[in-house]
C-alpha cells in the first residue's frame, strides 16, 4: 500500500509529522502532485537526516539537495541525495548551490529559523525557483520569540510575509484584474507571486508560471 506523507514522516522520525509539528497534512496538499515527477527539490536544514530520508522515499524520482552549516551532515548523502555545507545567509553559497544542483521546483526552508536566515534565503532563492514552483518556510513561531537568537534582523519573518500579501494584492493598484495596472510600476514580488498560503507556523508561496 502506498503510504501517505505523514506515515513516511512518522517512519523516519521527522518533526514534520503529526506526532510533532503536524506540517505533513498541509504539505501533502501541495506536494502530492510531485510524488512521481522527475524534478529537483531543495531543503535548507539537514540536522539528523530524517527529512532527507522522508523526501527520498516520498519523491520516487526527484533529485534531492539539502544544505546545512554542520559538516557532519555529509554522512546523509546517498544516491539521489546531495548534501551541501554552507551558511543559508551566504548569498554566494546559495547561488552556487542553485547553479550546481538547480533549478529547483520546490524549496523548503527548515534551517536555522532566524529572521535573517529565512528572509535572506527567500530573497536569494525565490527568484531562482522554477516558474510555478513552491517555496515553503516552516517554524514561523520563532518569529515571535523577541530578544532571542532568532530575533536577528530588522523585521520578523512573519511581518515580512504579511507585507508580501500586500504585494500579491498589488497594494490596491488593480480592483478587477491586471488590465487596470497600466502605468503602475510593480516590483519583482508583485509580478511573480501567485499566492501565499499560511498554516500554523508555516507558509507556502507559489511562483507565477508567467510574471505579470
Amino acid at each position: 500500500m502506498i503510504k501517505t506523507l505523514d506515515e513516511l514522516a512518522l517512519k523516519h522520525g521527522t518533526d514534520k509529522a503529526s506526532s510533532d509539528h503536524g506540517y505533513t497534512k498541509y504539505y501533502e496538499l501541495y506536494l502530492e502532485p510531485y510524488r512521481d515527477f522527475d524534478f529537483k527539490f531543495l531543503e535548507i536544514g539537514v540536522y539528523d537526516g530524517s527529512s532527507v530520508k522522508l523526501w527520498k522515499e516520498y519523491f520516487s524520482k526527484a533529485d534531492i539537495t539539502a544544505i546545512d552549516i554542520d559538516p557532519r551532515c555529509t554522512e546523509y548523502a546517498e544516491e539521489r541525495v546531495d548534501i551541501k555545507i554552507g551558511d543559508q545567509t551566504d548569498v554566494d553559497f546559495l547561488t552556487k548551490v542553485n547553479t550546481e544542483n538547480g533549478s529547483f521546483a520546490v524549496i523548503l526552508d527548515d534551517g536555522g529559523h532566524s529572521n535573517k536566515q529565512q528572509i535572506v534565503s527567500f530573497e536569494t532563492l525565490f527568484p531562482l525557483l522554477l516558474p510555478g514552483g513552491l517555496y515553503i518556510i516552516e517554524d514561523l513561531h520563532c518569529s515571535y520569540v523577541k530578544n532571542s537568537f532568532w530575533d536577528d534582523y530588522h523585521i520578523a519573518t512573519t511581518d515580512y510575509l504579511k507585507q508580501l500579501t500586500d504585494k500579491v494584492n498589488l497594494y490596491g493598484k488593480s480592483f478587477r484584474g491586471y488590465k487596470e495596472i497600466a502605468g503602475h510600476n510593480l516590483d519583482y514580488f508583485e509580478r511573480n507571486i501567485e499566492y501565499i498560503h499560511f498554516y500554523k507556523s508555516t507558509c507556502i508561496i507559489c511562483k507565477k508560471e508567467v510574471p505579470v
